[in-house]
Order: C-alpha cells, then sequence, then structure tokens
C-alpha cells in the first residue's frame, strides 16, 4: 500500500512539475455543458519517459513496461483530482475516468524497437513498441466503444444505481470484450443490462504497415519472390494540444492533503518550492475535442508509430495487430554527399551555367547507353529525379515525362536505371493495381479496406508507367484523368461494404509518371507518305491520343541522328559490355560517374530550397504571354495551357538544383523554355520561335572543350531569339527588355 501511494505521489509531483493540473482543470470546463452527459469521461496524458524515469525509476518502469498500472494510477490521480477541486459534478467513481497515457518517445534502445521485417508472431508483453513502416491499405472509420455503463437488475442491488460497472475499452480488446449481455454483478451476481443512453462512442481506422524494404522490390522487373507481411495498425480517437507549463500550486497542495496521509507542514514545506523548469515535452492532458490518429496517416506515406501489440480474439481464430499510440511523419535518411569528381567537375565547368548539368546529362546512363545518346532524354530523368521531393505535400514539384521513340525497349531500359535512383521509384506491373482497389475489411470492422495501387505507393517519388502500347483504353482513360486532377477517385458501394450510402473518395497523386511510347507505329499508320518534320509539327503522338500526350508535362522525342550512327554506337557499346572485362569501366573516369556517386548527388540536390530571381521569373512569363498570343485561334482558343507556367518553374527550379544553386537566373529560365517549346511543337506545331529539334543540345557535345563552347555559343543564340520573340509578342514586354 505504501508503494502505491509513493507512485501516486510520484504521478501527482510530475503533473505538478508539468503544468498538467492546471491544464486539467481548464480542459474539465468543456465537460459541464448542460447537454453533457456520459458515463466516461476520456483524457489523454502525453508522458515523457525520460522526464518520469528521473523523478521515479519505479514509475518509469511502470510506464514503459507495464502501462496498464500506469495508466490506473494515473487515472486515480486525476480522479482523486476532479473530486477534490469539484471540477465535474457528473463524475461520481473513478471508473468514470478514461486516462489514455501518450508517450512523446521510447528510449532508443533495440528493446523498444518493432522491426516489420521480421515481425514476431508469439506473444508479445504489452508494453510500448516503436515501428516504422509504409501504409499500403486504409479503411473508412468506423465506430467502437469507448465505455459503456451496466446495471444491476436486481433492484435490492446496489449496483441498480449509480456508475459501479463500467466497462472501458482495452488495447486488444474487440467490440463484444467491451458490450455484450452476459456480464454478472460483482455484488449479487445478478447479470447486468447496458444503459445504452449513456454508451460512448468512438471512431476507428485500421490502416496496413509493411516495412519499408518492400519499396525495394517494386522498382525491379520482373519483381522478386520475396514478400513481405504487413502489420494491422487500429487508430483511435483522442487529441494532444500543446503544452501549458503555468502551475496552480493550491491544487496539487489539496489533492496532497487529501490523499497522501502526510503532514501538512511537510507537504508545505515540499510545495513551497519553486517547480523545476518543465521540460520541452512536458505532459498535457486535454479533453478530446478532435480525431488525431484517425485519418492521420495516407496511402503511400511513411510513418513512425508507437504503439502496442496485442492479440484480438475473433473465435477461432486470434490476430497479432498493434494498437496505435502515436504516429508521426518519417523519412530514411540517405546519404546526400558530393563526390570529389563531382565536386572537380563542377569548379571547372563554373564559367557556364549550362556546361555542368550537359555534361552530366552526357554521360548519365553509360551502362545502357553510350555517352552522347539521347541526352534531352537523359536531362529530362534527371530533372524530375532532382524534382521529386517525400517530405512534401505539393503536386507542383511533379514533373511527369513522355518519351515517344522507335526502340522502346532500349528508353525502358533507361528509364528503369533512372528509376533505381529516385528516392522512391515503383515499376507498375500491368497485372497489378495502378491507382487503388477495394477489398472487405478482415479483422471485423465491417468497412471497406482501400489498397494503395503504384501510383500511390509512389508518393514522394516516380511511378514508371512503361510502354503505353500495352494499356488498354479504359486504363489510359483513367491514367489521362489523375493526371489533370493530380487526385485518384474511389467508389464505395454502400450495400456492398455496409454503408447506408454510396461514397466518391479522393486521395491525391504526389508522384512523378515516366512513360513511352512507340513513335513508329502511329507514323506508319497515320502519317503515310508524309515527312516527320518537327517544324512543321507533322509528328504524330503514335497510336496514342494527343489528349493523353498533352496531359504529361513533358514530351520528349528521341530520334537518333540521319545514317544510323547511333545504332553503330549502341551495337558497340553493348558488345563491349558483353566482351570486357567486369571490373574495367567502359570509357574514362571524366566522362563515366559513378552510380552510387549520382545517386548521392541527387540526394543532396533535392535537399536545397531555391528562389525565382527577378530575370527568370520575367523570362517565363514573356514567354508564356508571348506563346499564348501566337498559338491562339478564334475556334479552339489558346493551345498554350496556364499549367505550362507550373511546368515553366519546375523545370527551371530542377536545372538551378542540377547546378547546385539557389537562385533560379536566366539561363535556367532559358533551359526550361526550350524544353517545354519542344514539347508544344510535338503537340501543336512550331510557331514564330523557330528552334531545332534538340534545342536544349543543339550539337553534338563529344565530350571536348570545342563542342562545349559551340554549344553554349548555340544556346546564347537562342536565348536571343527567346528575348526578341518575347519582345514582339508579349504585351508589355518592352517595359522590361531592350529592343537591342
Amino acid at each position: 500500500m505504501d508503494d502505491v501511494l509513493a507512485l501516486k505521489e510520484s504521478v501527482l509531483l510530475y503533473l505538478d512539475r508539468s503544468g498538467g493540473l492546471v491544464k486539467l482543470v481548464q480542459d474539465c470546463e468543456l465537460f459541464n455543458g448542460p447537454q453533457q452527459s456520459e458515463a466516461v469521461y476520456r483524457f489523454c496524458v502525453a508522458v515523457n519517459p525520460s522526464d518520469v524515469m528521473e523523478l521515479d525509476p519505479m514509475l518509469g518502469d511502470r510506464v514503459l513496461h507495464d502501462p496498464l498500472t500506469a495508466t490506473r494510477l494515473f487515472r486515480s490521480v486525476c480522479f482523486i483530482s476532479i473530486k477534490t477541486l469539484c471540477l465535474i459534478e457528473k463524475i461520481h467513481t473513478e471508473n468514470q475516468v478514461n486516462i489514455i497515457l501518450k508517450w512523446t518517445h521510447l528510449p532508443p534502445f533495440p528493446e523498444y524497437t518493432l522491426d516489420l521485417q521480421v515481425t514476431p508472431r508469439h506473444y508479445v508483453t504489452a508494453r510500448p513498441l516503436a515501428m516504422e513502416g509504409l501504409v499500403v491499405a486504409v479503411t473508412r472509420t468506423t465506430k467502437y466503444t469507448q465505455g459503456a455503463r451496466f446495471l444491476c437488475t436486481d433492484e435490492d442491488c446496489p449496483c441498480s444505481t449509480g456508475f459501479h460497472h463500467v466497462r472501458l475499452h482495452r488495447p486488444g480488446a474487440t467490440e463484444s470484450a467491451t458490450v455484450r449481455n452476459d456480464f454478472g454483478c460483482l455484488v449479487c451476481r445478478s447479470p447486468l443490462k447496458e444503459d445504452v443512453k449513456f454508451r460512448v462512442l468512438g471512431d476507428k481506422q485500421l490502416v496496413e504497415l509493411i516495412h519499408v524494404g518492400v519499396l525495394d522490390l517494386l522498382n525491379v522487373h520482373p519483381q522478386s519472390s520475396l514478400r513481405f507481411q504487413s502489420v494491422t495498425l487500429f487508430l483511435r480517437e483522442g487529441d494532444i494540444e500543446d503544452t501549458d507549463t503555468t502551475t496552480k500550486r493550491e491544487i496539487a497542495l489539496k489533492c496532497l492533503i487529501l490523499n497522501m496521509g502526510e503532514s501538512v507542514e511537510d507537504l508545505i514545506k515540499e510545495f513551497l518550492v519553486p517547480p523545476s523548469v518543465p521540460s520541452r515535452n512536458a505532459v498535457q492532458l486535454v479533453a478530446p475535442l478532435a480525431d488525431e490518429l484517425c485519418h492521420s496517416m495516407r496511402l503511400g506515406h511513411l510513418y513512425r508509430v508507437l504503439g502496442v501489440p496485442a492479440h484480438v480474439h475473433q473465435w477461432p481464430s486470434v490476430t497479432w495487430s498493434v494498437e496505435a499510440n502515436s504516429v508521426r511523419p518519417w523519412e530514411p535518411v540517405y546519404p546526400h554527399q558530393v563526390s570529389e569528381d563531382i565536386q572537380a567537375l563542377l569548379k571547372a565547368t563554373v564559367c557556364s551555367p549550362w556546361r555542368f548539368p550537359g555534361l552530366l546529362a552526357h554521360s548519365f546512363g553509360c551502362d545502357v547507353v553510350p555517352p552522347g545518346r539521347y541526352n534531352t532524354l537523359k536531362l529530362a530523368l534527371l530533372l524530375s529525379l532532382v524534382q521529386t521531393a517525400p517530405d512534401t505535400d505539393d503536386t507542383a514539384h511533379s514533373l511527369d515525362l513522355l518519351a515517344l521513340a522507335a526502340d522502346t525497349l532500349l528508353i525502358e531500359r533507361l528509364m528503369a536505371y533512372s528509376l533505381s535512383l529516385a528516392v522512391r521509384g515503383v515499376r507498375h506491373q500491368l497485372q497489378g493495381e495502378l491507382f487503388a482497389s477495394l477489398s472487405r475489411d478482415e479483422h471485423g470492422a465491417a468497412a471497406a479496406n482501400i489498397h494503395a495501387g503504384s501510383a500511390l505507393l509512389a508518393s514522394g517519388g516516380v511511378c514508371m508507367l512503361g510502354d503505353l502500347g500495352a494499356y488498354r483504353k479504359d486504363k489510359l482513360d483513367a491514367i489521362q484523368s489523375v493526371l489533370e486532377s493530380r487526385a485518384v477517385g474511389v467508389f464505395v458501394p454502400g450495400r456492398k461494404y455496409g454503408e447506408e450510402a454510396d461514397q466518391q473518395l479522393s486521395f491525391p497523386v504526389q508522384c512523378s509518371f515516366w512513360a513511352l511510347a512507340d513513335a513508329t507505329e502511329g507514323l506508319l499508320r497515320k502519317a503515310g507518305a508524309r515527312g516527320d518534320s518537327v517544324l512543321l509539327g507533322t509528328v504524330e503522338m503514335g497510336p496514342k491520343p494527343s489528349q493523353l500526350a498533352g496531359s504529361f508535362g513533358l514530351l520528349v522525342r528521341c530520334a537518333d541522328p540521319v545514317g544510323g550512327e547511333g545504332a553503330l554506337a549502341q551495337t558497340t557499346h553493348t558488345l563491349r559490355q558483353a566482351l570486357g572485362p567486369a571490373c574495367q569501366p567502359l570509357y574514362p573516369a571524366s566522362i563515366q560517374v559513378p552510380f552510387q556517386d549520382y545517386k548521392e548527388f541527387l540526394a543532396h540536390a533535392r535537399l536545397l530550397r531555391v528562389e525565382l530571381s527577378s530575370g527568370a521569373e520575367k523570362m517565363i512569363h514573356g514567354y508564356y504571354m508571348a506563346s499564348r498570343r501566337v498559338r491562339s485561334d478564334q475556334n479552339h482558343g489558346a493551345k498554350v495551357s496556364v499549367g505550362s507556367v507550373k511546368l515553366l518553374i519546375t523545370l527551371a527550379e530542377a536545372h538551378c538544383k542540377l547546378c547546385l544553386r539557389t537562385t533560379v537566373q536566366e539561363e535556367d529560365a532559358l533551359l526550361a523554355v526550350l524544353l517545354c517549346e519542344n514539347s508544344i511543337i510535338l503537340r501543336h506545331g512550331a510557331s514564330v520561335l523557330v528552334i531545332p529539334p534538340d534545342a536544349a543540345f543543339p550539337c553534338d557535345l563529344g565530350g571536348d572543350e570545342e563542342a562545349l563552347s559551340r554549344r553554349e555559343g548555340l544556346l546564347g543564340d537562342l536565348q536571343q531569339d527567346l528575348l526578341r520573340f518575347i519582345y514582339a509578342y508579349a504585351p508589355g514586354a518592352d517595359s522590361y527588355i531592350t529592343e537591342e
């Protein structure tokens, strides 16, 4: 008994030092409304295990290893505080106070970590554990019973009135463990009957969490036979607010005098000592105003979860699950250093803003294609890789890419190679689900279980669609709809999944899409004897409709030079790979950058935060206004959409990051305009702004100084042509561009 009183005193002292008692007074006022009459009053207490362990190691051990006992201790102290201060008149027994402990963190030791890759299926102690994983499925929110009041059926029994029998939900318990009709009175053994009007309901949601290593299996083809087992999380309602560190000494004094049985003089001396400064993660005590756990986890995102493992008994089976206690977004830490070779290359090319990214694109993908082949596509892939960010909710960072080529197999290999450099890459399999699918929940929640498809699993990364020629028309229409709206719609039939009415759900899509199409088929079938002059805009989109091609932000035509030089270079490259020594690089170190160096360089570039300069902003705005003016007609209106501005800004920012700069310059905006103008030409034909088919690489680099200088000179000429175009056709351009 003395040990229990000592633990309660430590609980009260901890609440007092952290300001939890004052917060209790403020939150109890929310339950004193005339309409508030419940059997159970629920509070959430956020506990810092480190502070509790410093205050009382015995109490800290209860918090970390016996949370049910710790919950009873906190509930007893809070109940006494409420009755002593007359905070809630409707609370008559301790059973009516429902305390939920919220751990702010756990000790960073393996004993407090649950690895989902080797999840134990045997009995696990019901204590808090930390885990990280990827959300692959969620359910709709359903109701569960937080607490219920039961009355004895014998009218002469004292338990026939009052709140003597109150059942509360415990972690791992099913609905039948809280509410059913075979409970007996503890006094007279008569049957108990629930007082339904005092039942307290809450929201719950089921989430499937899987080890993050599953992402390594989703970007390879064919997929590995290795499988990961997901874990079911139960999310229940509750709320945590900001900590109020003020303290009322008289509240704690009254509570201690009432319950601890010590002398008044000793207590006064003890509590006249100024309180210690509360820690950053001090305890917080609040009333439930919102559901901070339900809807806190989204499909395709990574989270760190603190929870309590539990075995859910549903005869005749037993399900292993986790009761979530707190949820926080989580991202693994990736190495992001710039190698010495890339630093030396950046230092050697500091004289030109175009030389460094041009050389990166020239040497990129040497394991698949020889240097210098498909430079425009490789530059676009690098820009898309740099612009993907898993820690942002803004879909404006996405950079969708559609490649048109005659040799789709080679382009697909190059995209697959680039996908392994993405922070999160998912290669969609045709037999799998692209967006989302539905199934019935298997845990008795009677709700629809929504499973994430490839696009949602690639949130913050890249989803590779592959060859669009393998898709059916209905799937192509769905892809076009998602590209335009950046959201996935899921229809939930109410009758099938136990809902009162049909529901239409929407999930945001936060990934970049890569796809390719065989342009040769379209040219043979549609163009006939027509030439494929890009300047005249007669290049067909292949068998894909032009609306779908227009939904992709960036279109790149991968054409080899006349004469078969590209095919000869590819053949030589393949033979050298097959016949040469495995340990010997195919090209000099100055040309062939190692794969790991590219990966760490791109990870570093993604972390940069860039801003537009005044000159770059004016160039983008002027080009957009001029293009809308010259590409408009009375029948179809403007052919340049408003989304082109977002594409231009995204390309310019990505090129700036690729140069490891933080300010977007006019040279970055020029590359963005050239790539965007080539895409518009493929869709709508050329305009008065005449640029070469591969404007970003108007000549072959060759790897020597003379070729690099020639490219920079051509890009400088294109920049002057762009300024003349803006000056001639953009409204108000004469205010910031001179005629010279």
